[in-house]
């Protein structure tokens, strides 16, 4: 596992350091604190990376389908209002 600061995890991950404090404070992503000259640092522990992708791609087609869904109702309602409007101009 890699450890990250909170700082280089913000970074990498396009996040504010606040919602990762966050993250880490209610426990949805792991750390561990360690003393470097007598502070205590959190470190963000980083997963395998084959996890993370396999879980985003999962996301990602989750999100696909929803979209085109989405699209087709859309299609069908557009069709229903240029008919109605077709009747209202007769």
């Amino acid at each position: 596992m890699e450890k990250l600061s909170l700082k280089a995890y913000a970074v990498k991950n396009k996040m504010s350091l606040f919602s990762v404090v966050k993250l880490v404070k209610s426990g949805k992503v792991k750390s561990s604190t360690e003393e470097v000259d007598g502070k205590d640092v959190t470190y963000v522990l980083l997963e395998d990376e084959g996890k993370q992708t396999s879980e985003k791609v999962k996301e990602e087609t989750k999100v696909s389908f929803h979209i085109e869904e989405e699209l087709k109702k859309l299609i069908l309602e557009v069709a229903v209002l240029k008919e109605e409007i077709e009747k209202l101009k007769k």
